[in-house]
């Protein structure tokens, strides 16, 4: 099966959608992109695998803090975050710094975890917020359980097959076999309504929480999402969370000024820590994992 890995973008370094990047439908996801998504849920994960609130630091720059972060705060929109970073990685100074993506403020905040993984997975943003990890051959490839990943993939193109059958009254126009890499036509191309799109969405979520959640796969998700805490061969790990609640700012970049930092104080009642250096960002992570 073709697949590729999408490059990394900004919503992968700050959790935090640009202008020009709002995020697919979880009916595009499902239907049109390149693998079966696993779409991240707080509560539903809760309920599968018994996950708690977590600490863990969160890169942002600071127009982002400033305009974005409120929308995210307390909410279902979900951030990446991390718990772990190499000691040659400059990602501590905020994320990618550049014109294009700047860093320069690491957030300590509290969530609900949706997954944890030992490297950055890629995980893609959905117009409200949430997050999927694409289940194609690339996030798959060298996991322990990649065998019973691979079932769990074709599976869940099956459970798309089943909706439309079943839920939609659609038939599809062609049986389902696992070598094919796009759905038939009359699935990719019908345009649904409304009520269809929320019974597509609602009966993936069921039937996907049935799979992940079954003895066959729990081991093999539990594996690859939840597990994997430390840093690995990556600059950092990623731990993604919901309904965040925001601890405390450390600014990294020498270019964020007094002014700055006191409209900072006037928005978020939180300690703030100016010109930060590697030393106590490491502390805090040190804190964060005892």
């Amino acid at each position: 099966m073709q697949t590729k890995i999408i490059k990394k973008s900004f919503t992968e370094v700050t959790g935090l959608a640009s202008n020009a990047h709002q995020g697919q439908s979880e009916v595009y996801m499902i239907l049109k992109h390149e693998s079966p998504p696993i779409i991240l849920s707080g509560p539903l994960f809760k309920r599968i695998f018994e996950l708690t609130e977590k600490d863990a630091l969160h890169a942002i720059s600071l127009n982002d803090l400033k305009k974005k972060f409120p929308k995210v705060q307390g909410r279902s929109k979900q951030i990446s975050t991390f718990t772990q970073m190499q000691s040659h990685s400059n990602f501590w100074k905020g994320g990618i710094d550049d014109e294009d993506r700047p860093g320069g403020i690491i957030l300590h905040v509290k969530g609900n975890v949706t997954g944890q993984f030992n490297q950055d997975m890629y995980t893609e943003i959905l117009r409200g917020g949430r997050r999927v990890i694409m289940l194609n051959d690339d996030t798959i490839e060298e996991q322990e359980f990649e065998d019973e990943l691979k079932s769990l993939q074709d599976d869940l193109r099956k459970l798309v097959y089943e909706i439309f059958k079943k839920k939609l009254g659609i038939a599809p126009d062609d049986p389902y076999s696992s070598q094919a890499y796009d759905y038939p036509n009359n699935i990719l191309y019908t345009e649904l309504e409304g009520r269809q799109k929320a019974t597509l969405i609602k009966s993936y979520m069921m039937g996907m929480e049935k799979l992940l959640g079954s003895k066959k796969y729990k081991e093999a998700v539990s594996d690859m999402m939840f597990d994997m805490i430390a840093v690995g061969d990556y600059e950092y790990n990623e731990i993604t969370m919901e309904k965040v609640k925001l601890l405390a700012i450390y600014v990294t970049s020498p270019n964020i000024g007094q002014e700055d930092i006191e409209d900072l104080k006037k928005q978020y009642r939180v300690p703030i820590y100016p010109n930060t250096s590697r030393s106590q960002i490491e502390k805090v992570l040190q804190k964060i994992n005892e």
